[in-house]
């Protein structure tokens, strides 16, 4: 992903544009990125091994996302969440557990 190597990157803002596919974990590497908004596209699959310990700003708000949600010491509001399949955690509800007992 090309914009992972923008190492000195603060700030993305790709809302609105239907865009599709997974979040890459490769953003990880951004560690001086302070907002990362992402509302209202087509992304899916899961962001909990996304870091988010540097961002003030995030919003992965109206994608088709699910999983639980990385923890965060900026506590981003529940509107940063919402719209998405089935993400779950701080600050939605909590992950229901799934049994793999199949008896």
């Amino acid at each position: 992903m090309l914009v992972a190597s923008l190492s000195k990157l603060y700030w993305l803002d790709l809302s609105y544009n239907n865009l599709s596919g997974i979040i890459h974990l490769s953003l990880n590497h951004l560690t001086h990125l302070l907002t990362l908004r992402l509302e209202e596209n087509k992304f899916s699959g899961s962001i909990s091994g996304l870091s988010l310990l540097s961002s003030h700003d995030f919003n992965v708000w109206g994608n088709a996302l699910a999983g639980e949600i990385p923890n965060s010491p900026s506590g981003f509001p529940t509107s940063a969440f919402e719209k998405n399949s089935v993400l779950c955690g701080i600050p939605l509800d909590k992950c229901k557990l799934v049994s793999s007992d199949s008896t």
